[in-house]
């Protein structure tokens, strides 16, 4: 019963023993396999490595064979632990057939020197040697499934223990069994070992690419798009080539969002990005494509001169404004906007560069999009010179002062300003006449009270367009189209448009110079006004022409006197603040109209 309970702490330390050395053992064989890699690493051969990994399971069991024999009463001990090491090294993934072979060598070896030992007839030991060889020949066939399949593991202990222990004609049957429970012991432990090893791994690999890889377009992360700024930034000064960072925006992705779905959103970036990768990938210089935010994309490039950066991010342009992009019954064209800058040795940290290349994409925007800017610079990208236009329109109301109450709504012009980039209004849009007509359509209907719209001269005299809008006026009654004009009647053809439109309903709101009181015309006013209905001043732009408040106050007494005989309604526009709105009270104005009552919101470009 002594054998038993010393062959159980035998069992707990060669489990321990064999289990420790694994751990160890493994992860240096990680490091050569290149799983894991240490910044040490990089200063060793690999070659190297693989050679010292089996050289130290050389050492450790021949310190097992000298162990066994200081330590004679537990022989077996010190033999299933050296048998173990040199089996389960057999194991290792990713083994060459040179590091196969060394593990061969030093297992035979061992094999051999125990088969000796055991007094065996010199046929039996070549028997059991060559027995052994058909059995590493079957391992190294079977070796990339043998570690993830437990009866694997068994079938391979078994057939090891059977050629090592049964020739062995002076080991007693209780002993054979013990060493038998003693390496399936040993081997079940390296197996769950190992499973739980590429189990962390596994782990450890869906958290890294989740940390380095967008899940959406297969590019890298911006967190590794920033590790990899840094690393860049840092050795920027010492080395001879240019980093070139480029800063990427797809052209009115919400629109796709908006017109076709989330889906197609995606769909869109997934190509977009997939273009953006090959054409990085065919660069004979690296070239790197990392998805820094929700339609932005960042590349990354070593080059020896600029206009290779620049060729690359151009040739990107191109190919992704050619593609039609096919999403179900859908062709969608996109356009990029670009900002390219250079890595400096001034940059006092990466947010130096990153702001750079943003300034310059923001440029690209302002500029109408679809275009690339180099360090403030815009390339000519497009086939015109001139930029397309930006506008936009919103609804500003016209408030009675006396009540409150909405009493029409002026459709504004918006216009974004490329080289200030700032929007800004006007008071006609230069567009042609339909879609001021749709304009009034699609808002008449969400709005309270009349609707006000801005016309040209030339808007205003075109006697299609005033058919337009009088066919439109008469299905809208009761409610009122109010056209909106710079001057009074100038001549014949525009005061008989004027009795034409007033004579279908249509109101007329005029707004004059405002040296008209004390000009030569002012007779010509006094004929005019009956010709509108409402006479509008703008309160800022009066200041400016008169910066004595009583001065205003003076000049507008004058047009109320003016407007109260010809029976038409004085307005007052530009009321932004709430001293604004008291002056015009002060004066009983009848009609009011500024920010102060509704700020417009237009998008940010």
């Amino acid at each position: 019963m002594a054998h038993w309970e010393l062959w159980i702490v035998h069992l707990l330390l060669s489990v321990g023993m064999i289990t420790g050395y694994i751990v160890y053992a493994g992860y240096g064989w990680q490091l050569v396999s290149g799983r894991y890699q240490a910044q040490w690493t990089a200063r060793l051969s690999q070659n190297a490595i693989r050679l010292v990994l089996p050289l130290m399971n050389l050492v450790v069991v021949v310190l097992m064979m000298i162990a066994k024999v200081s330590h004679a009463t537990s022989p077996r001990f010190f033999d299933n632990v050296a048998f173990v090491i040199l089996v389960a090294a057999l194991l290792d993934d990713h083994l060459k057939i040179s590091d196969y072979l060394l593990r061969v060598l030093m297992l035979l070896g061992f094999f051999g020197q125990q088969l000796i030992i055991g007094h065996e007839t010199v046929l039996s030991i070549w028997l059991n040697i060559a027995a052994l060889v058909v059995g590493l020949g079957l391992v190294r066939v079977f070796q990339p499934v043998m570690r993830r399949h437990y009866s694997l593991h068994l079938l391979l202990i078994l057939g090891a223990w059977a050629i090592f222990w049964l020739p062995q004609s002076n080991v007693r049957a209780e002993a054979l069994l013990r060493s038998l429970l003693t390496l399936l012991a040993m081997m079940t432990s390296i197996f769950f070992f190992w499973r739980d090893w590429e189990r962390r791994h596994r782990d450890q690999q869906r958290l890294e690419k989740r940390a380095t890889i967008d899940d959406l377009t297969q590019t890298l992360s911006f967190s590794q798009f920033r590790e990899d700024l840094m690393v860049a930034a840092d050795t920027v000064s010492t080395q001879s080539q240019l980093t070139m960072l480029a800063m990427v925006d797809i052209d009115y992705f919400k629109a796709v969002n908006d017109d076709f779905g989330h889906l197609a959103g995606d769909r869109m970036l997934q190509e977009v990005a997939a273009i953006l990768k090959s054409q990085a990938a065919s660069q004979s210089f690296p070239a790197t494509v990392y998805r820094t935010g929700g339609e932005e994309f960042s590349l990354l490039m070593t080059v020896t001169h600029q206009d290779e950066a620049t060729a690359l991010v151009q040739d990107c342009w191109q190919r992704i404004r050619e593609r039609r992009f096919q999403f179900q019954q859908s062709q969608l064209r996109l356009s990029i906007s670009a900002g390219v800058t250079q890595l400096r040795p001034d940059d006092r940290a990466i947010d130096d560069a990153i702001k750079r290349s943003d300034d310059s994409l923001y440029l690209s925007k302002r500029r109408g999009r679809d275009t690339v800017t180099i360090d403030g610079q815009s390339l000519a990208t497009v086939d015109h010179q001139t930029l397309m236009n930006v506008y936009d329109y919103y609804s500003q109301p016209v408030v009675e002062l006396a009540t409150g109450e909405t009493k029409a709504n002026e459709l504004q012009i918006q216009l974004f300003d490329q080289q200030v980039g700032y929007w800004q209004q006007v008071l006609v849009f230069p567009t042609i006449s339909e879609v001021l007509l749709e304009m009034a359509q699609a808002t008449i209907d969400k709005l309270p009270g009349d609707v006000i719209l801005s016309l040209s001269d030339e808007q205003f005299l075109d006697p299609r367009l005033a058919d337009a809008l009088i066919q439109f006026a008469n299905a809208q009654y009761p409610k009122r189209l109010v056209i909106q004009v710079k001057q009074l009647g100038k001549t014949d053809a525009f005061k008989a448009q004027l009795r034409r439109y007033r004579s279908q309903h249509i109101w007329l709101l005029s707004m004059p110079w405002l040296d008209v009181l004390t000009s030569p015309r002012r007779a010509m006013l006094r004929r005019a006004l009956p010709e509108v209905n409402v006479v509008k001043f703008d309160l800022q732009k009066l200041r400016d022409q008169y910066p004595q408040r009583n001065d205003v106050i003076q000049f507008i007494h004058e047009w109320q006197q003016l407007t109260t005989e010809a029976g038409v309604r004085l307005m007052l526009s530009g009321i932004d603040s709430v001293n604004d709105e008291q002056f015009a009270k002060q004066l009983a104005i009848n009609y009011v109209q500024g920010n102060f009552y509704a700020q417009p919101e237009l998008p940010r470009l």
